[in-house]
């Protein structure tokens, strides 16, 4: 079902941190070294939004666009990184 709401991308952090059945929160020490699938919510800094997007396991990452996984993000927030757990 549909667990994540608001307006703006930073929101999902919160809600994805909460649902320990579903993510795990790792380190966003190397971003351009993470698994596939990998979950990054960039805070919002002094952008509105943040932004949000899915890694491909190779340094590439897909959201409103599919380039290089972002480092450091414009409006100058840290990010969260969440790994999907196995479902069985």
């Amino acid at each position: 079902g549909t667990f994540l709401t608001g307006m703006h991308a930073y929101m999902a952090a919160s809600q994805l941190a909460q649902r320990k059945d579903l993510f795990t929160e790792i380190s966003a020490s190397n971003l351009t070294s993470l698994p596939a699938g990998a979950i990054v919510v960039w805070g919002k800094g002094t952008s509105k939004s943040g932004h949000i997007s899915v890694a491909q396991g190779d340094g590439m990452e897909t959201s409103d666009f599919i380039g290089s996984q972002m480092t450091s993000h414009y409006g100058g927030a840290p990010a969260r990184v969440f790994l999907p757990k196995a479902r069985m």
